[in-house]
């Protein structure tokens, strides 16, 4: 399995995927950045910007239903098992290549 990304998620990114995802795996994009504004207490800026970073990082797919965003949370268990498969792949490469 391929890696999301090279970058493991941070501690606010893994916290609003949780958030999301246990609303329900399906919101509105509004409603995404609502409830982080709400629950993280961040600006609507910086909860926009969270989304983005989700959805970079593999963890949110946004997608364009009617004249609306929907944003669908991978479940956080998935995404981080995801990332430590590809992180012991790549220790048994090292291990294989005698490094």
């Amino acid at each position: 399995m391929q890696p999301i990304t090279k970058r493991w998620p941070k501690k606010r990114e893994v916290a609003a995927l949780w958030l999301l995802h246990r609303r329900g795996p399906r919101l509105n994009i509004g409603v995404a950045i609502d409830l982080l504004r709400e629950e993280l207490c961040v600006t609507k800026r910086t909860a926009s910007n969270i989304v983005k970073r989700l959805r970079r990082i593999g963890a949110l797919k946004i997608e364009r239903e009617g004249d609306s965003f929907v944003v669908e949370a991978l479940d956080p268990a998935e995404f981080i098992g995801r990332y430590a498969s590809s992180y012991i792949a790549s220790r048994k490469g090292r291990c294989r290549s005698g490094g």
